[in-house]
């Protein structure tokens, strides 16, 4: 598992499970990473409503359009990895591979 720290903004693991290699830990950190935007998208998006609760919805889907494309290729890779519990190494950087290619197809 990967935690955030809100007062330092600094990724550390925690306690991973017994088979998470090191290629594992850093898909984690990497998604962590990579979803760092969308958070501060969100964070900035509630902000906003909270001072003026009539935003116009268009103006929150305009903002998250960026991320439409995202959360399905993370959802594959969560899936792929999850059914095959067994990959490791250098199956999990194909399969990223796999998903990015698929990505810039879009």
């Amino acid at each position: 598992a990967v935690v955030s720290t809100q007062s330092t903004g600094k990724i550390r693991r925690t306690k991973d499970p017994p088979n998470a290699g090191q290629y594992t830990a850093a898909l984690c950190v990497g998604l962590e990473k990579g979803l760092k935007g969308y958070r501060d998208t969100l964070i900035t998006l509630d902000a906003l409503v909270r001072e003026n609760p009539g935003v116009p919805l268009s103006l929150l889907q305009f903002h998250l359009d960026k991320f439409q494309n995202l959360f399905p290729i993370l959802a594959n890779i969560i899936d792929e990895i999850r059914t095959n519990e067994h990959m490791k190494g250098c199956k999990i950087l194909e399969l990223l591979h796999e998903q990015s290619a698929c990505e810039r197809t879009l």
